[in-house]
């Protein structure tokens, strides 16, 4: 009997595990649902899902497998109400990047026998430094990770689920818990789009900005574009989440800032000459480490329930990656 599965969001996330479900040649009906029209049917048309449907809960309640991809200010379903409509022995997979507020929630509104698991697909290094616009493919994540975050009680097999999920993708699990999740994001994704914001707004506050704009080239465009990459309302919701780690992580921003102030002022050449060479370092070591893959950054799974009967639902198997 074929595995169905629900896709709540069909933007890249959404729709590129669709395609991945597709091209793996598994027995499942896959049910897709985007609140922007447009989105749910190009998901369609390029074969994402086998058919819309415009009731996700309804959906949600006959589903085996639900994979939530919608951004917290999106239109559609929230979260906890997917969690409270799913049936005995069903999977809420949730592949948005914050994950503390969302555990202190969605568990709760479960019924007995479903679960729910955290875990977010990041990119592989061919398309992180590639240049060209990130589109849904079914091997958008090959080579990258799934970070995992698993609430307490988790079943072994509802945990297999997600591995499963890591396997077709072509990703490696990365068990972390929420909080690492957040401060990593609060770090890598928040804080560029506030510094090109911050810039943006400095600049285009002076009187002289439309002309000088003019002048601009390519170290201009490519760090402003950030402030427009995702909806105002979608970043300003999660920032407003995860408000502790992205302050944190500002404060240590304006330390640097005024460090660097001072030696400019100074006009230490030296000692700015050599913070910009920390700084690539810095960048060419993450870079190496980056295209270098996952193999020496595996992690342990945390220890999980025996319960469920969620086992077999994706029919892949991935061994678990252990710590060094």
């Amino acid at each position: 009997m074929a595995a169905e599965i629900l896709l709540v969001g069909l933007g890249e996330t959404g729709a590129s595990i669709g395609l991945a479900l597709a091209k793996s040649g598994g027995a499942f009906q896959r049910t897709g649902y985007d609140p922007h029209h447009e989105k749910a049917r190009a998901a369609h048309k390029a074969g994402a899902v086998d058919r819309l449907t415009m009731d996700p809960r309804r959906e949600a309640g006959r589903s085996d497998l639900v994979i939530y991809s919608l951004a917290a200010s999106a239109l559609g379903p929230e979260l906890e109400d997917i969690a409270g409509d799913l049936k005995a022995d069903s999977l809420l997979i949730d592949t948005s990047r914050l994950k503390q507020s969302v555990l202190e929630t969605v568990p709760a509104r479960l019924k007995p026998g479903s679960a729910f698991i955290g875990a977010v697909p990041i990119l592989g290094p061919k398309k992180v430094f590639h240049a060209g616009a990130i589109v849904p493919s079914a091997d958008l994540f090959a080579g990258g990770m799934m970070a995992v975050v698993l609430p307490p009680g988790t079943s072994a097999s509802a945990a297999d689920v997600c591995m499963d999920l890591a396997a077709l993708l072509g990703a490696t699990p990365f068990f972390l818990e929420a909080a690492e999740l957040d401060a990593a994001t609060a770090a890598t994704e928040s804080l560029p789009v506030i510094v090109a914001a911050a810039y943006l707004r400095s600049l285009a506050s002076g009187p002289s900005w439309r002309d000088r704009g003019r002048l601009a080239e390519r170290t201009f465009e490519s760090l402003s574009r950030l402030a427009v990459d995702r909806p105002a309302a979608d970043m300003a919701e999660d920032l407003a989440t995860n408000r502790a780690h992205v302050v944190r992580w500002i404060d240590s921003l304006l330390t640097e800032l005024e460090t660097i102030r001072q030696v400019i002022a100074r006009a230490d050449a030296p000692g700015l000459g050599q913070r910009f060479e920390e700084a690539a370092t810095a960048y060419q070591n993450w870079r190496t480490a980056r295209e270098r893959g996952l193999d020496e950054v595996a992690s342990a799974a945390p220890e999980v329930s025996s319960g469920g009967s969620f086992a077999r639902l994706l029919g892949l198997r991935r061994p678990r990656p252990t710590g060094r």
